[in-house]
């Protein structure tokens, strides 16, 4: 980790006041009729000029939603997130600032907040500028690459000012809004990209044509994709609300899989980084090849060996170095088998004692992955899910299912004849966890599901098997995959490693682990009192670790 401050300066804080339902509703639609009123929008005077401009912020936005710089990724997603839903594990202490993966560094935490305002940033004015260009259809792209950003942040902490950064006001006081009502707002919004992108999708004009196909970097310049992702986001949201609001989710799910979601035909959502930027690689694999920053975690090593899923041994490296355990004695030569590390576990410096710098990390084949935005995958285990709640999905629990491991090989570049083995074998593996460096952490893995679908098992059952592929399938996407931890408990995870030097903020259950991350308060005086005027009534509960979010509900799946 090389030193990096993501304060968001006032200057460009882009949040603003908005305190009803109503006007969360007409925010979208309303924003330049607003600005021709007079209201004050606190950077307005940046609105876009021509399509020239707004093309150039569409390409810095799509850059930013899933920041394939490499330290803005490490603390939007790699920090924390990663570690949280079972994905990677940080294997050193970063000089004393976090030494375990439960413990809050307010600084690092700021990560999603910095990419949700730099999403806005370069969003906001192209919506707000698109039909007196004549430009619609990219006003609509603008609003959704803004509602996937924030509806990643509102799973991320819960409320935020999401209205103020649709108005780019920089004063305070500010509104943090409910989720609920942010969920609301995002529906509403996407609802209305998806009829326009609809009116323009055969009627384009030839130089919007030539813009859009030059600017997109993550669906191949296609209205239709980005129809078929725009529903698939609501699919994504609809099974997020699943258990505190059933039968919306339901009508939303069953509408956006009617009006068109993402097919194999279509090809993922995502940037090809090696492609577009003269050879590029993933940002998550130069954090940790050349920066040993992050390494791989206990719950993805087990589930991978208990599944025997081709991914451990094409897309980690066996240990790196002898690994001396804390006796003394080596045991583990160099590069003889893959090490990980169980969650919790306390770290110390790199430099003074680098325990676990010699345990698994990524390959070099991981390295060329596209920086994924929205798998096809994904969305055949949406539909799996949903259909397993008896809703129309177009297709069987078991067929989608089946569907989505076969799309998650092929994303990956695995072959088919290894896909048939996969999803073929009956009984998972029996293997347990080994921490090579420290043995009272050994502990018994607790993955049992087989990845054959189960003929006679119950629900509870199928929906294990769904998430747990769906799970495997989503890496590195590990804030989509921490939220269907969150709501469903799967895939099992392995315990925590818990102690009293670094166990978080004293809030987390190793029974449910995190299920939040606390407001980023980042030093900012205006922010905190924000946060206490606003925030907190609207998250309903303590600003810790352990509370959950409004979608978060306890109680069982069915």
């Amino acid at each position: 980790l090389k030193s990096l401050n993501i304060t968001v300066m006032k200057k460009k804080n882009i949040l603003y006041i908005c305190t009803t339902a109503i006007m969360m509703a007409s925010c979208y639609d309303g924003v330049e009729d607003n600005l021709a009123g007079g209201n004050t929008m606190e950077q307005a005077v940046d609105s876009v000029s021509n399509i020239s401009t707004a093309a150039g912020l569409l390409i810095t936005a799509q850059e930013q939603l899933i920041d394939k710089r490499e330290h803005k990724y490490q603390y939007q997603f790699n920090l924390h997130i990663d570690n949280y839903c079972g994905y990677m594990c940080l294997p050193h202490n970063f000089s004393g600032r976090i030494n375990s993966t439960f413990e809050i560094n307010d600084n690092f935490a700021s990560g999603p907040k910095a990419n949700m305002s730099w999403v806005a940033q370069a969003t906001v004015p192209v919506m707000t500028s698109a039909k007196r260009l004549n430009a619609e259809p990219l006003g609509a792209i603008a609003n959704i690459l803004f509602s996937y950003a924030a509806h990643q942040f509102v799973n991320v902490h819960g409320p935020f000012p999401y209205n103020a950064n649709k108005r780019l006001q920089e004063s305070h006081p500010l509104v943090y809004d409910a989720e609920e009502l942010i969920y609301d707002s995002i529906f509403t919004d996407l609802e209305k990209d998806i009829a326009i992108l609809k009116k323009y999708e055969n009627n384009l004009s030839e130089e919007m044509k030539i813009t859009i196909s030059g600017i997109d970097k993550i669906a191949g310049g296609n209205l239709s994709k980005w129809i078929k992702f725009a529903n698939s986001l609501r699919l994504r949201m609809a099974l997020n609300i699943v258990k505190i609001q059933p039968e919306k989710a339901k009508q939303i799910a069953e509408d956006a899989v009617r009006n068109g979601v993402l097919e194999e035909s279509d090809g993922d959502v995502g940037m090809d980084l090696y492609t577009l930027y003269n050879k590029e690689r993933h940002p998550l694999w130069k954090i940790s090849s050349s920066w040993v920053d992050t390494r791989l975690n206990a719950n993805l090593h087990n589930i991978l060996l208990r599944t025997g899923h081709p991914m451990l041994e094409s897309f980690f490296e066996k240990n790196s170095a002898d690994i001396i355990d804390r006796s003394g004695k080596v045991s583990l030569q160099a590069n003889q088998g893959f090490a990980s590390m169980r969650n919790g576990t306390l770290t110390s410096d790199q430099s003074s004692s680098p325990a676990y710098i010699s345990f698994s990390k990524l390959s070099q084949n991981f390295s060329m992955q596209k920086l994924m935005i929205f798998k096809v995958s994904e969305v055949l285990f949406l539909r799996a899910e949903g259909a397993l709640y008896g809703w129309n999905m177009n297709g069987t629990p078991q067929a989608l299912y089946e569907a989505g491991i076969r799309a998650s090989f092929n994303e990956f570049g695995f072959t088919s004849d290894a896909c048939q083995t996969y999803m073929q074998s009956e009984k998972a593996g029996n293997e347990n966890y080994i921490d090579y460096y420290n043995v009272f952490q050994n502990v018994d893995g607790v993955l049992t599901i087989p990845n054959k679908w189960l003929a006679s098992g119950s629900n509870e059952e199928h929906l294990e098997q769904i998430i747990t592929q769906k799970w495997i399938a989503l890496f590195p996407m590990s804030l989509v995959a921490w939220t269907d931890m969150r709501r469903t408990g799967y895939p099992k995870q392995i315990a925590p490693v818990t102690n009293s030097e670094a166990d978080g903020d004293g809030s987390i259950d190793p029974k449910y682990g995190i299920r939040r991350i606390p407001f980023s308060r980042d030093g900012d005086l205006e922010v905190a009192d924000d946060i206490e005027s606003t925030g907190l009534d609207a998250l309903g509960g303590p600003d810790l670790q352990g509370t959950r979010l409004w979608w978060d509900v306890n109680k069982s799946n069915f």
